[in-house]
């Protein structure tokens, strides 16, 4: 498995990024793939990476280096390559080559496949550290939803995590 950042719009695996990640999150969640475009050329904060295995596209990831810390605000992997560890390869990856805090947001566990996905990280390292979070939503200010926020690291103050994540990744861009 190999994990490359995309830092270009023409590579050819732009569109199936784009694809998967409209495909796996609704619209309430994620950020306008234009603005994601504009990102990859002049954030280097941001880092959309392809998820490959051997020549095969598999998936994509897209987190923030935030100096303090790294956000991972976006993992996706191909349904018709799950069920091959490439998911927890990559969660490995990230403990082996983002040193320190990770954050990532979670859905409540209001169904079965969203406390699968919370217990899936739980098993690779990471723990809920907030329960009263609310992303803001990137289309309308004053509007944000209910999620929970899960690191891979004991957090002593999550306030300023939180206070930090919200202020560079999400008002910053708005």
């Amino acid at each position: 498995m190999i994990i490359e950042r995309i830092t270009s719009l023409e590579d050819n695996r732009i569109d199936d990024i784009f694809k998967l990640f409209v495909g796996s999150f609704d619209k309430t969640e994620r950020r306008d793939v234009e603005q994601i475009k504009t990102l990859i050329v002049s954030e280097s904060r941001m880092h959309l990476c392809a998820i490959m295995v051997g020549e095969e596209f598999a998936g994509f990831i897209n987190y923030w280096d935030l100096g303090e810390f790294y956000y991972g605000e976006y993992f996706a992997i191909l349904d018709s390559m799950r069920n091959q560890n490439i998911g927890t390869k990559v969660l490995e990856w990230i403990k082996n080559n983002l040193k320190g805090t990770v954050i990532i947001e979670v859905e409540h566990p209001l169904d079965d496949i969203k406390t699968r996905r919370i217990q899936y990280y739980e098993r690779n390292g990471y723990a809920v550290i907030d329960k009263s979070y609310r992303q803001p939503d990137f289309r309308i200010k004053d509007r944000d939803y209910p999620l929970w926020i899960m690191a891979n690291t004991e957090i002593v103050n999550t306030e300023m995590f939180i206070n930090t994540l919200k202020e560079r990744i999400y008002f910053d861009f708005m």
